[in-house]
């Protein structure tokens, strides 16, 4: 082989080495660009376990707050001190509150530090953060970590503050009750009673009703006194005295009622007042008015008088006129007094003894008293129990 030959195959060495090794680099090239993608899909692997272990953690440091759910428990699951609020959102629990960096801690308490009113209000109701520490709000008092309205006895500032209804705080700046109702074991303010309302004692009574006093549980006016109002209890008025109403006399005797032309007590009369017979009788001048001259009311000259007769009144008479006045026995009175006139007498009632009252009796035209008996008499009865 000449020279020339030699050289020629050595080129063709060379050249075919050359591309041997270009085609390594080649294969190189893909090996390295294999490896850097699967370098690639390793730190995105490891970017996902980071970003789970940052989420776990951040779950635990209080991120999850205000994360969406729908049930507590998508919440609770992460931290137990999480629940889903009624917004959808994950809050602090029931009686927590949020705080720096997610954190969930209790809310303070009465005495113990705070940065704003929400803070005591978590808590406790009607509190207030004062100077940087949890209060009750003015007026209110502490009763075992809890604020309330001061109740009755113990001090306030002002009437409003009181707890009891009725009550008040009275110039020693405690509650008590108001005027017309009483401490009820410093519970409530309970109304004194009235009349005829249900008592403990007769002092209760007496504080709205004068002179009034507990009988069997219940405020009435004692005996001999009657209801003027519903504020007093009045003594009855006796015979022959002012009054006002019926009530004032019946109470003192129930054989008394007002003479309503004079406005004294006078013995309680019977008979119709009006009508045919138009002849009302009553005892006068007697406070016992069981016994004494028969009086008549006068409806022409409208004032009471002695009833006339012309000789004596039967002893039926009066007893059915006793009847009529309430007494079971009567009879008349042998004395009786002329009645200077003009011999004119009343008319004559005629009684057969078995009447209820007078009013069932024969109504006679007046009499007139003649020969011996001149001058018309009063008739006078006797009655008994």
């Amino acid at each position: 082989m000449t020279a020339l030959g030699s050289l020629h195959q050595l080129l063709h060495d060379t050249n075919h080495r050359l591309a041997d090794i270009f085609s390594r680099q080649e294969s190189l090239a893909e090996a390295l660009v294999t490896i850097s993608s699967r370098q690639d899909s390793f730190a995105e692997a490891l970017d996902t376990l980071a970003s789970r272990l940052d989420t776990g953690a951040a779950a635990r440091r209080g991120v999850v707050l205000g994360a969406p759910c729908r049930a507590d428990t998508e919440c609770g699951d992460l931290r137990p001190d999480a629940e889903c609020g009624a917004d959808g959102q994950c809050r602090c629990a029931e009686g927590l509150q949020e705080v720096v960096a997610g954190r969930c801690l209790p809310y303070p308490r009465l005495s113990e530090s705070c940065r704003r009113d929400a803070d005591c209000l978590g808590a406790v109701a009607d509190s207030t953060c004062t100077d940087g520490v949890c209060s009750c709000r003015w007026g209110l008092v502490v009763d075992a970590g809890a604020c309330r309205k001061p109740r009755l006895s113990e001090p306030c500032k002002l009437s409003d503050h009181c707890d009891s209804q009725n009550a008040m705080c009275d110039n020693d700046f405690h509650c008590s009750c108001l005027f017309g109702y009483w401490n009820d074991g410093n519970i409530t303010c309970r109304p004194y009673p009235r009349l005829a309302e249900s008592c403990n004692s007769t002092a209760e009574c007496e504080v709205l009703t004068t002179n009034a006093t507990c009988v069997k549980g219940k405020c009435a006016c004692p005996k001999g006194f009657w209801e003027r109002r519903n504020d007093a209890c009045s003594p009855g008025a006796g015979y022959g005295e002012r009054c006002d109403q019926e009530a004032e006399c019946f109470v003192t005797s129930a054989r008394f009622e007002c003479e309503y032309i004079r406005g004294i007590c006078q013995c309680a009369a019977t008979g119709k007042n009006s009508g045919y017979s138009g002849m009302k009788f009553r005892i006068g001048n007697s406070s016992s008015c069981q016994d004494g001259i028969i009086e008549i009311f006068d409806t022409r000259n409208y004032f009471w008088r002695p009833y006339t007769v012309c000789g004596d009144l039967t002893d039926t008479d009066a007893q059915v006129l006793c009847r009529s006045w309430g007494f079971p026995h009567g009879g008349t009175i042998s004395q009786r007094h002329a009645i200077p006139g003009s011999g004119h007498a009343d008319r004559k009632i005629s009684c057969s003894g078995s009447e209820e009252t007078v009013d069932d009796c024969r109504l006679y035209t007046p009499d007139y008293c003649f020969s011996s008996e001149t001058q018309p008499t009063s008739a006078e009865v006797s009655c008994a129990d």
